[in-house]
């Protein structure tokens, strides 16, 4: 099998798993509050993470990454920005995600991280897509806008989506250029975030988090939804950042596109059914963003 087929097949997992992580963690978040929730998924995730860190091939690996990142400045600071993006991106997502009474829609408007770059393309770098691009982005935003009407978004909860999709843009595209320039390995990406993310929900924690949600905390911890939550969130980074590492970010975002549709339907499988006009909704964003991703194809935005 090509390196182009697997990378494919990491990036429609990595979709998938996604898809499902605004739905199992939104008990865990209600329950534990948005950081208390966010460190639970992130210690089982981290401790999942932990058996393939004993070997001693990812420790060196990991080591060698962190060596060349200070040797070089540039280097540096785009791996900086890859992970810090990343971890503030993930805590928004979680105080956002606490705040949305309906998970399905916050996950899928939050989705439209991917089309930033679009904008950033066209009105920063002045560059000039064709009208396929155009008419995609056009699509997706407004059938945004429409999942957000229907889905009786709460303004916290669009507002901490509308963060994230900037930060989580950010992080992506930093991603994708230092994988290229081998500034970093997938594997030791995944643990300096894990790392990184952990430090910060910890410290919030430490910080914030009041007694009842302590209590919340401890009861989500044992549950079982929390380990299945935690599991998919590691195989969410590391089918990510490998499939990074071995296909262009654009045929990566256009699988992508298919979010908004999974998570309609992992919702009715979860019991969750979204109405007629939501399923509608969440399809034109699925389409827009296809048409964008697929026309700007190869480099013509750089995304």
């Amino acid at each position: 099998m090509s390196t182009r087929a697997v990378g494919l097949g990491l990036a429609l997992l990595s979709h998938i798993f996604a898809s499902c992580i605004p739905i199992l963690s939104k008990p865990i978040v209600m329950a534990a509050g948005p950081f208390g929730g966010g460190l639970t998924l992130y210690l089982y995730s981290t401790l999942l993470l932990l058996p393939i860190f004993a070997w001693e091939k990812e420790r060196a690996g990991l080591r060698d990454t962190v060596n060349s990142m200070l040797d070089s400045i540039r280097g540096r600071w785009t791996v900086v920005a890859a992970l810090g993006f990343g971890a503030l991106s993930a805590v928004v997502f979680y105080v956002g995600l606490a705040s949305a009474s309906n998970p399905t829609v916050f996950g899928a408007v939050s989705k439209l991280d991917a089309m930033l770059p679009f904008l950033l393309a066209i009105f920063i770098l002045k560059e000039k897509p064709n009208g396929r691009v155009i008419f995609g982005a056009a699509l997706a935003f407004a059938a945004g806008v429409l999942v957000v009407s229907f889905g009786n978004l709460e303004v916290g909860a669009a507002l901490g989506a509308l963060l994230f999709m900037i930060l989580s843009a950010t992080a992506i595209t930093a991603t994708k250029e230092a994988l290229k320039r081998q500034l970093i390995s997938p594997n030791g990406l995944v643990y300096l975030r894990q790392i990184l993310v952990l430090t910060v929900l910890l410290a919030l924690v430490l910080l914030f988090l009041s007694e009842t949600e302590a209590d919340g905390m401890n009861q989500q911890f044992q549950t079982r939804s929390a380990l299945i939550a935690g599991a998919l969130l590691t195989l969410l980074f590391v089918t990510r950042f490998q499939a990074l590492k071995r296909i262009k970010q654009w045929e990566y975002t256009t699988l992508g596109a298919m979010q908004p549709i999974f998570m309609a339907i992992i919702a009715l499988v979860a019991g969750e059914p979204q109405s007629l006009a939501l399923w509608i909704a969440f399809s034109l964003v699925a389409l827009g963003e296809f048409i964008a991703f697929f026309s700007a194809r190869p480099t013509k935005l750089h995304i």
